[in-house]
């Protein structure tokens, strides 16, 4: 939950309930935030700390999601949404949440065409679909994890193998690890980890700045194996692609970040405007325009003309 809410202003607020740039609207993506939920904006002055709170967490879980490349879908039924969940939104995941932030698959072959996601589960795992592109994940079962740890590893890596993947990943969390490998090479970091963050024996030095080791027990964040069937690429393009989609996505979250402390900006700017002629212009042109930060830049500048006007009045 974030703490920063003192520099949380009436429009941050507004923006995360209805949306800007590459961040959904918390109206459309999680239940309980509509006007009739107490989240009224023209009631803003009578919203509790707890709603305001509220707020803030959704709207950070979200952009935390969005970090790595994301598929944004609305499940039909509640098993689904609770299962892809389970897969893919980590300590983020909530009952409230209307969306599902699935992880986007490079679609293979297909010259940039937008692909529609096809998603399958079963008891193991889930399975997305993008063109000739696959991505299994296979959902370690925690009590075999801790009995048989080769065992429950192994059983991960052959029912990928089975489906066809060639280039693995763990899932820790909500994310994927950077670097992917062959099945092998997976298998023997996987049984590392479970056995320097059993949540007993002291933790590296230097690298968790004096946390205890129950702080990183592999129970709470190590969830399976995700393997991508690459089609006719090579490993080392495959690769290259979701890395490159990865940088793409954290750019666009950074940028995001940055867009919507301007466009607050701007709106508390637009509210200072007195002829309401003018103002309403400029939140008509301000809905249908671009959020990026040179559109929004050029919003500044111009309603600061206005308001030069105004005071000089």
């Amino acid at each position: 939950m974030s703490n920063k809410s003192n520099r949380w202003s009436y429009e941050r607020y507004a923006l995360a309930l209805q949306g800007h740039e590459d961040i959904p609207s918390l109206r459309k993506a999680v239940s309980g935030f509509e006007p009739g939920d107490g989240y009224d904006l023209r009631k803003f002055g009578e919203w509790s700390p707890a709603r305001k709170a509220r707020v803030r967490d959704y709207y950070d879980r979200i952009v935390h999601m969005l970090a790595q490349p994301r598929t944004i879908i609305r499940p039909r039924s509640t098993k689904t949404k609770d299962a892809l969940q389970t897969a893919y939104h980590g300590e983020y995941a909530s009952k409230s949440f209307k969306q599902v932030f699935i992880p986007y698959v490079p679609p293979i072959g297909h010259d940039g065409e937008i692909l529609k996601e096809r998603i399958t589960y079963s008891q193991h795992g889930i399975e997305i679909h993008q063109g000739e592109g696959s991505r299994i994940t296979y959902l370690f079962d925690q009590y075999a994890l801790a009995a048989d740890t080769d065992a429950e590893v192994r059983r991960a890596v052959e029912y990928l193998e089975k489906k066809g993947a060639s280039l693995f990943y763990v899932q820790c969390g909500m994310f994927q690890t950077l670097n992917g490998a062959t099945g092998g090479i997976i298998k023997e970091k996987v049984l590392k980890w479970v056995s320097q963050y059993d949540g007993v024996k002291p933790l590296v030095k230097g690298r968790h700045r004096g946390d205890s080791p129950q702080a990183h027990y592999y129970g709470d964040w190590l969830r399976g194996i995700s393997g991508f069937k690459i089609g006719t690429d090579s490993m080392q393009e495959m690769q290259k692609k979701i890395r490159e989609g990865m940088s793409a996505a954290k750019e666009r979250n950074n940028e995001s970040k940055r867009s919507s402390v301007i466009m607050a900006e701007v709106m508390r700017s637009i509210r200072k405007i007195e002829d309401r002629a003018v103002r309403f212009d400029f939140e008509v042109m301000l809905k249908h325009s671009p959020h990026d930060r040179e559109t929004l830049n050029i919003f500044k500048r111009e309603i600061a003309k206005v308001l030069r006007r105004q005071n000089k009045k």
